[in-house]
């Protein structure tokens, strides 16, 4: 039960650092952020953070 109210805390904190990360990023650059075969780096950076967030909680 403990663990299933963290895992909720969890999505909740890394739902909220996603929007808010990715908002951030695309106030910052104004030309939106792309790889070298045309795709958005935003959410692969976004992704990353958020994995970064859920390696602390667990």
């Amino acid at each position: 039960m403990v663990r299933l109210i963290r895992l909720i805390l969890a999505m909740a904190v890394l739902a909220v650092f996603s929007i808010f990360s990715t908002s951030v990023i695309a106030a910052e650059a104004p030309s939106p952020a792309t790889t070298s075969d045309g795709g958005s780096a935003t959410p692969s950076f976004a992704a990353g953070l958020a994995v970064a967030v859920a390696a602390i909680f667990f």
